[in-house]
C-alpha cells in the first residue's frame, strides 16, 4: 500500500490523464466519475483540478447524498467510482479509502432513511477528521462567510491536512493562528486576519455611514487610571455599599461629588439619582461584566482586575451595543456619529433610526426617544473620561477626546467582529398522531381519569395532568413541604413533578429516540408504565450528573438563638415606629 504522505497536498488531477482513464471505463461509471469531479471544478477551464481531503470528505459525506438527486445505490456507486479513480491517478491512499470506507457507505445509507441522524454523524466525522479549523481567540468562524473568510478557512484546512501528512503534532489552533498571520494574498492588508476583519466590518457597516476603514487596525488605547471609574472598580474589590433599591450608597455618591463637583453643580448630593453621570455609569457597569451584585454590595469581577483602564472602557462601551434593542441601535449610531465628528449627530442618528424601521407599540417613536437615549450614551462617555462638554445638547456640544475616540473605535470594531448569535431553536410541538400513540405510556395515569378539557398537546396542560396524577405530591407542594416520604424513600415533590414533565416532553418529541426505545423495552418486560417513566427519568438524571457533576451538598441553615430572634424583632419594631413618627 502506498503511503499517502509522499504525495503533495492538495492532490492535483491532470485532466488529460483523467480523460485517458475515463476512456477505459464503462459508460455509466465514466458518467458517475465525471459528475463527481465536476463538483471539484473539472468542467472549468484549465489543465488540472485540485482535490483536498477536506473537500473530498465534504463531498462524499454531505454533498453527494444531499445534492445528487439519485438513489442511495447510485450514491454508493459514485463514491466507489471516485475512490477507484483517485487511487489509479496517484492520489494519497487516504483519499481513496475515504470514498470506499465502510463508514462512508454506512453514512450514505443513513442519509436515505434519517436525515437528522445522518447530519449528526456527518458533523461527528468532520470533527474527528482533524481537518476542521477550530475557533481561536482572534477569530471565530461564521456559518455564513464572505469570500475572503471562506478563502482563509480553506487555506487553514489545507495547512491542517499538510500537518497530518507530515506528522506535524502542533495543536490545530496554533496552525490556524499561523495561517491567520500570513500576508494577505491580495496585498491590501498586512495579514489574512486583518483581511477577514475588514470584510466583516464592511458587511456590518453595509450602507450606513461609519468610520469603517479606521476600525481595521485600531488598538486599545493607553489610558491612565482615573479617580472615578477606576477608583470605583478598585473599591469594588472589597465591595461598594448599595441601598435597599440597589443604588450606590450615599458615602460613595458624596465622594464622587467631591471628586467631580461639576457633576453636582457644586452641591453635596444625597443620592445617586442626583448625579446623572454616576447613575448612567452605574447602569453601564452593571451590564458590562466588570461588576456583580451580591446582596447589598457591588463587587468587582475577576475580569475587571485583569483589564487595563483602556480595555475596561472599551468593554464598557462595547456592551452598550449588545443585543437587538432600540437602546443598542441608538448607542451604536451615536458612537459612530461622534467618532466621525458629524455636524448634527442628533439629526443623523434620528434619521438612521427611522430608516431602520424602529417603531413604538406599532406606532411612530416619541420625539424624545432618540435624543434621551443619546443623552444616556453621552453621560457614560463623559463619566469614563472619553468625552468632554455636556451631555445635554441644549447646554453645549459633546465631543470625544483623543483617547475617547480610539476607545469608541475599538468598541465599534469589537461589535462589528463579534460572533453571530446562535440561531434560535425552533419551538417544536409533538405531532397529534404521535401524542395519541404515546400518551398512555409517556404520561402517568390520573386517578379517576384525565379531565376532558386538558389538551395534551399543550405543555401547561400536560404539567397540570402530571400534577393531578400525583395528588399526594401536589398537596405537599401546596403546603410548602420540601420532602415527602413515599414507600420509605424521601421525595422532593417539585423535582419529581418536573422530572415527569421532562420525560414526557422527551418521549412525545421523540428526542432523543433512545428514551422511547428504552421505555418500550421496559413495557415489553412487563414493567408498569409509571415505573418505566421513573426509569427513563433516572437515566436522564444520570446523564446530567455525568456531564455536570453531582449537585453540591445541601447546607442546613443555622438556627438562630431565641435572643437573636428577639433582637431582630425589636429592631424591626423600632424601624416601624420611626417610619410612623415621620408621617
Amino acid at each position: 500500500m502506498r503511503g499517502w504522505h509522499s504525495v503533495a497536498v492538495p492532490f492535483t488531477v491532470d485532466k488529460a490523464e483523467l480523460d485517458r482513464y475515463a476512456a477505459g471505463l464503462e459508460r455509466e461509471v465514466a458518467l458517475d466519475l465525471r459528475g463527481a469531479l465536476a463538483w471539484f471544478g473539472a468542467d472549468e477551464e484549465g489543465p488540472d483540478v485540485c482535490v483536498s481531503r477536506h473537500d473530498l470528505q465534504q463531498f462524499v459525506h454531505y454533498t453527494l447524498p444531499r445534492k445528487f438527486m439519485v438513489g442511495v445505490e447510485e450514491h454508493i456507486a459514485i463514491a466507489r467510482a471516485l475512490g477507484d479513480a483517485l487511487e489509479q491517478l496517484g492520489a494519497p491512499q487516504a483519499y481513496a479509502d475515504l470514498c470506499r470506507s465502510p463508514e462512508t457507505l454506512a453514512l450514505l445509507r443513513l442519509w436515505d432513511v434519517d436525515g437528522e441522524a445522518a447530519f449528526a454523524q456527518f458533523a461527528a466525522f468532520a470533527h474527528a477528521s482533524g481537518l476542521e479549523p477550530p475557533d481561536v481567540d482572534e477569530l471565530e468562524w461564521r456559518g455564513v462567510m464572505g469570500v475572503v473568510e471562506a478563502q482563509t478557512r480553506e487555506a487553514a484546512t489545507l495547512e491542517l491536512e499538510r500537518a497530518l501528512e507530515s506528522g506535524d503534532r502542533r495543536p490545530a489552533a496554533e496552525i490556524v493562528r499561523a495561517v491567520l498571520s500570513e500576508p494577505d494574498p491580495e496585498g491590501v492588508h498586512s495579514t489574512r486576519l486583518e483581511a477577514v476583519q475588514a470584510e466583516r466590518i464592511d458587511r456590518w457597516a453595509g450602507g450606513r455611514d461609519s468610520p469603517r476603514r479606521e476600525l481595521v487596525g485600531v488598538r486599545t488605547p493607553e489610558w491612565p487610571a482615573d479617580d472615578v471609574l477606576d477608583w470605583l472598580l478598585d473599591e469594588a474589590q472589597t465591595g461598594l455599599a448599595l441601598t435597599e433599591r440597589g443604588a450606590l450608597g450615599r458615602a460613595i455618591v458624596v465622594e464622587v461629588g467631591r471628586r467631580r463637583p461639576a457633576w453636582t453643580w457644586g452641591k453635596p448630593p444625597r443620592s445617586e439619582a442626583e448625579v446623572d453621570h454616576l447613575e448612567r455609569l452605574h447602569g453601564a457597569l452593571r451590564g458590562s461584566g466588570l461588576v456583580r451584585r451580591r446582596g447589598r454590595k457591588l463587587l468587582a469581577t475577576k475580569l475587571a482586575g485583569q483589564l487595563s483602564p483602556g480595555a475596561r472602557r472599551v468593554r464598557l462601551l462595547a456592551r452598550l451595543l449588545e443585543g437587538d434593542t432600540f437602546q443598542a441601535a441608538v448607542a451604536e449610531l451615536t458612537l459612530a456619529a461622534l467618532a466621525q465628528d458629524v455636524a448634527d449627530p442628533e439629526a443623523r442618528v434620528t434619521g438612521a433610526i427611522a430608516a431602520e424601521g424602529w417603531r413604538s407599540d406599532g406606532g411612530a417613536l416619541p420625539d424624545y426617544a432618540v435624543p434621551s437615549t443619546m443623552t444616556d450614551v453621552r453621560y457614560v462617555l463623559l463619566a469614563i473620561g472619553a468625552a468632554e462638554g455636556d451631555a445635554l445638547t441644549l447646554r453645549g456640544a459633546c465631543s470625544l477626546t483623543e483617547r475617547g475616540r480610539v476607545a469608541v473605535l475599538c468598541a465599534l470594531r469589537a461589535h462589528a467582529l463579534r460572533p453571530p448569535p446562535p440561531a434560535p431553536l425552533p419551538e417544536l410541538e409533538p405531532q397529534p398522531d404521535l401524542i395519541a400513540e404515546r400518551v398512555g405510556a409517556a404520561l402517568p395515569p390520573v386517578p379517576g381519569g384525565a379531565p376532558p378539557h386538558l389538551d395534551l398537546a399543550d405543555e401547561d396542560d400536560r404539567a397540570e395532568l402530571i400534577r393531578l396524577a400525583h395528588p399526594r405530591l401536589a398537596a405537599a407542594l401546596a403546603a410548602g413541604e420540601e420532602v415527602v416520604v413515599i414507600r420509605g424513600e424521601a421525595v422532593n415533590p417539585r423535582v419529581h413533578l418536573l422530572m415527569h414533565q421532562v420525560v414526557a416532553d422527551r418521549l412525545l418529541h421523540d428526542d432523543p429516540p433512545e428514551d422511547w426505545l428504552e421505555l418500550e423495552a421496559l413495557l415489553e418486560r412487563g414493567v408498569d408504565a409509571h415505573e418505566a417513566q421513573h426509569a427513563v427519568g433516572r437515566r436522564f438524571v444520570e446523564e446530567l450528573i455525568a456531564e455536570f457533576g453531582p449537585p453540591p451538598p445541601r447546607l442546613e441553615p443555622q438556627r438562630r438563638s431565641r435572643d437573636e430572634r428577639g433582637s431582630r424583632d425589636r429592631r424591626k419594631a423600632q424601624r416601624a415606629a420611626r417610619r410612623r413618627n415621620r408621617r
